[in-house]
């Protein structure tokens, strides 16, 4: 059981190149990756119709496969 004060190297799942990666962004310890929220978030519950959209924008879109291609293999 990991305890609020522990260093995140040693959690389940987080190695040196994580935890290494974790200091860089200011979270050494449990506490402070339980407390830590990212800069910005993107919502993705809105779609957009893709004539709506502009270059360079962030986007959310719906849409259906029509078909899906068929592969053909010739042995030799």
């Amino acid at each position: 059981m990991a305890y609020l004060g522990t260093d995140v190297r040693y959690c389940k799942g987080i190695g040196e190149k994580k935890a290494q990666l974790l200091n860089k962004l200011g979270v050494f310890t449990v506490h402070d990756l339980v407390s830590y929220f990212p800069r910005k978030y993107e919502d993705r519950s809105q779609f957009k119709p893709i004539a709506l959209t502009c270059d360079g924008e962030t986007a959310c879109i719906q849409g259906i496969v029509a078909d899906t291609p068929r592969l053909v293999r010739i042995r030799r």
